[in-house]
């Protein structure tokens, strides 16, 4: 993942879901997960940010694979770097 530079929302891919933007406000996160082709967050994503993912609150997430629990671990050590 690569951090920095302007993040403009007219640039983004027409096939974003800009629902991501209620979600996440870091434009170095944004950039990162819109370099890596991550326009849309799952279910299971929203629901730890709305649970306090950036707030460094603890989680115990339990899910199937493949439900999106490793980019919400990505996600909480990204925010911790920052």
């Amino acid at each position: 993942m690569k951090f920095g530079g302007e993040l403009n929302k007219e640039e983004i891919s027409t096939e974003t879901d800009r629902e991501i933007f209620k979600y996440i406000s870091d434009k170095r996160i944004l950039r990162a997960l819109f370099e890596e082709r991550i326009f849309k967050l799952r279910e299971i994503q929203k629901e730890a940010i709305k649970k306090g993912l950036f707030f460094r609150k603890s989680f115990l997430i339990c899910a199937p694979s493949g439900s999106g629990k490793t980019l919400i671990g990505e996600l909480c050590a990204v925010n911790n770097i920052f």
